[in-house]
């Protein structure tokens, strides 16, 4: 193999290992001190970005 194979095929691997941490990108929502119905006003705010990205809360 030639150095240029090398590096291409190190690239490639990279660019396919970034593809797949990009994936797994959500958000946290952190919503402390707050009552019961407090939480639950967050996380019913918050509905809407479930369908395009993962959602937690803390």
């Amino acid at each position: 193999m030639d150095v240029k194979k090398i590096f291409l095929t190190c690239l490639i691997s990279t660019c396919g290992i970034l593809s797949i941490q990009a994936q797994k990108t959500g958000i946290m929502i952190m919503a402390h001190g707050g009552s019961d119905l407090w939480n639950n006003l967050v996380v019913k705010a918050a509905q809407p970005l479930t369908t395009n990205y993962p959602v937690a809360y803390a």
